[in-house]
């Protein structure tokens, strides 16, 4: 190692040294800041909470002067609950910071592996992030699809595994970093090898495979997820399959990306934000909007908190597809096919799913990820004429599909 490579390391050591020492400063000073204030303000809370109570409660004095403490206790409270907000706030603003510093330490640093608790997330050496899957032998999962199909069968209801690409691509020598294993490719073949002749299969992964670049522009650089032009070529794909086989219609408008202008808005919740505003340069998320006239109802009813409830009537909206929904029913008149589709998938399902509803005069879509009810039943009640899965093999284990093996 020569002079100058020796240098630069020490003072890049230097410069990293400097901001950790920062980082820990500022958490001091913020966490002890905190400290005393929660102190003051729960000694004089504390104090005016017991005067008023003293008085209301234990000797209660005359009507008026209740009411003149009771005010006091009123105060108190939004006094209280006002410098909780303000303290969440500002620790907010606290954690962003701290999270830009270390995104500005991990990037200067040139770490590849990075923290995410969820799954292993790395920086492909194209400077792009992806998630990493862990390996699976695919046995659990493909006998509740085999199982799931079998159901179907009894039935009479068609059903289609989609497979939605990894950005880690098939076809392209490996961007991970040294020491780092995906196994997305090769979970998703023996998934294929076990399913095979029970299952039909339609491989997203061959879309591109003379074409790995293009491959990644159509994933977001700070997200593992793709962009709706590749969802758009994973539909034409379904499209012309249900054709071949089962006659459905596809209507010519519906076939040209050319037909419909592109939109985008900020993006929420990719894994670039996990590390601060200044690791890669913001995402936004993109959308297709028809040039054709369209009419359609959505509908959600989950009676669940924290999830999206709706009932829209309208042209065609593509964000509303995109709410986490773990139900959620689309109704489409205008549509050539009058026949009801299910689509059951993970979060790369959405733009499909969206899409398909300008071909069905009835979708309804289930999302694996939040899902938590009975499918059997849901396929009883909704009565579909076709059925289609679309995940990557990061599912494993997926407990929507249980219940066809009990």
């Amino acid at each position: 190692m020569d002079d100058n490579t020796m240098s630069n390391n020490s003072c890049k050591k230097r410069i990293v040294g400097i901001l950790f020492a920062l980082i820990m400063l500022s958490f001091a000073v913020v966490f002890l800041t905190f400290a005393i204030r929660n102190i003051k303000t729960l000694i004089s809370d504390s104090k005016t909470v017991y005067y008023c109570l003293d008085y209301n409660v234990l000797n209660r004095q005359t009507d008026e002067d209740i009411a003149i403490r009771e005010e006091r206790l009123r105060i108190c409270y939004n006094h209280y609950v006002n410098k909780l907000l303000s303290e969440y706030t500002l620790f907010n603003s606290c954690k962003s910071y701290m999270l830009d510093i270390y995104g500005l330490c991990a990037k200067f640093q040139g770490l590849y592996r990075l923290h995410n608790s969820n799954y292993l997330c790395v920086r492909l050496s194209n400077d792009s992030l992806s998630i990493c899957a862990d390996y699976d032998d695919m046995v659990t999962t493909s006998e509740y699809l085999i199982s799931f199909k079998k159901y179907l069968d009894e039935r009479n209801i068609p059903a289609l595994y989609v497979i939605a690409p990894h950005k880690h691509y098939k076809y392209y020598h490996s961007l991970l970093p040294r020491g780092v294993s995906d196994f997305e490719t090769e979970n998703s073949n023996r998934l294929v090898s076990r399913i095979e002749g029970c299952f039909p299969v339609i491989d997203n992964r061959e879309i591109f495979k003379n074409d790995p670049e293009k491959h990644y522009r159509l994933f977001y650089r700070g997200d593992s997820h793709w962009k709706v032009q590749y969802a758009f070529l994973s539909y034409c794909q379904i499209m012309q399959y249900l054709e071949k086989r089962y006659s459905i219609t596809f209507e010519e408008k519906l076939r040209s990306i050319e037909n419909y202008s592109t939109y985008s808005i900020e993006r929420y919740g990719d894994l670039s934000k996990q590390f601060g505003r200044f690791y890669l340069p913001p995402d936004k998320m993109e959308y297709l909007n028809p040039l054709f006239k369209t009419h359609v109802r959505l509908y959600s009813n989950n009676n669940r908190a924290n999830i999206y409830d709706i009932d829209y009537s309208g042209d065609f909206n593509m964000k509303l597809f995109h709410k986490d929904y773990p139900h959620l029913n689309v109704y489409n008149p205008d549509a050539a096919n009058k026949k009801k589709l299910m689509v059951i998938g993970d979060s790369f399902s959405p733009f499909v799913m969206s899409l398909l509803s300008l071909s069905f005069e009835q979708v309804e879509y289930h999302s694996m990820n939040s899902y938590r009810d009975n499918l059997k039943k849901e396929v009883e009640a909704f009565q579909p004429d076709y059925v289609i899965c679309m995940f990557t093999s990061r599912q494993t284990l997926i407990p929507i599909f249980k219940v066809f093996s009990e």
